[in-house]
């Protein structure tokens, strides 16, 4: 399995944009070995950056910031996204690999969780933290 990560490369963490991020993370899962590449991102985008990660081959994109379009594109091409997600790259990609971290749920410490608990109305993403503006 392929997954992506737009990253910030001082750090380690997760970009909190998709589409501004400058790297991105290429990680390949050969049965229990995990390989990464840093790569310089296409900066076209969100737009971009989603192609540049089909063409790659990549299923699973995790990532900060994600809009409505973008989400709608990942689908489209057939990939898997976890949006609105903090913390170091690597720890996330670990979590999904040792099935700690699902679609649709938050990893612990970070990400937006108010999908399971506010239901309709909820704006994930919409502080400038990338967190919950729902008041969950």
């Amino acid at each position: 399995m392929k997954l992506a990560v737009p990253f910030v490369p001082e750090t380690g963490m997760i970009a909190e944009d998709l589409g501004s991020a400058q790297y991105v993370r290429i990680y390949t899962e050969d049965e229990t070995v995990v390989f990464a590449d840093d790569l310089e991102s296409p900066a076209n985008g969100e737009m971009g950056v989603i192609d540049f990660f089909k063409e790659q081959g990549v299923e699973v994109i995790l990532c900060g910031a994600l809009t409505e379009e973008g989400r709608d594109a990942v689908f489209a091409r057939r990939m898997a996204v976890l949006p609105f997600l903090m913390g170091p790259a690597d720890d996330l990609v670990l979590a999904l690999l040792e099935n700690r971290l699902r679609f649709g749920e938050a990893p612990e410490g970070g990400g937006c969780n108010c999908g399971s608990s506010c239901g309709d109305g909820c704006n994930c993403g919409d502080m400038a933290d990338g967190g919950c503006n729902c008041g969950c």
